[in-house]
């Protein structure tokens, strides 16, 4: 029975976060964060796709209209 009431009474991980959280009322120190500078992750797989992306899409364009002029569409 007590091991139940101890479960209970336990916080979970997110709990623990949000009680620790300068909104609900606990102490915060800015000056004791660790200071770090970091950057946005560089070279990564979706910036490749992206700008993959772009330049075939770009290229399309370009072809799409050449051949407008070619054919007199759009016209």
């Amino acid at each position: 029975m007590k091991s139940k009431q101890n479960s209970r009474n336990r916080l979970c991980y997110w709990q623990l976060i949000f009680s620790k959280s300068k909104v609900n009322g606990a102490p915060y120190k800015d000056g004791d964060l660790p200071v770090s500078n970091w950057g946005w992750p560089t070279d990564t797989y979706l910036s490749g796709k992206r700008s993959q992306n772009e330049s075939l899409s770009a290229a399309g364009e370009r072809q799409g209209a050449a051949s407008e002029r070619r054919t007199g569409a759009g016209v």
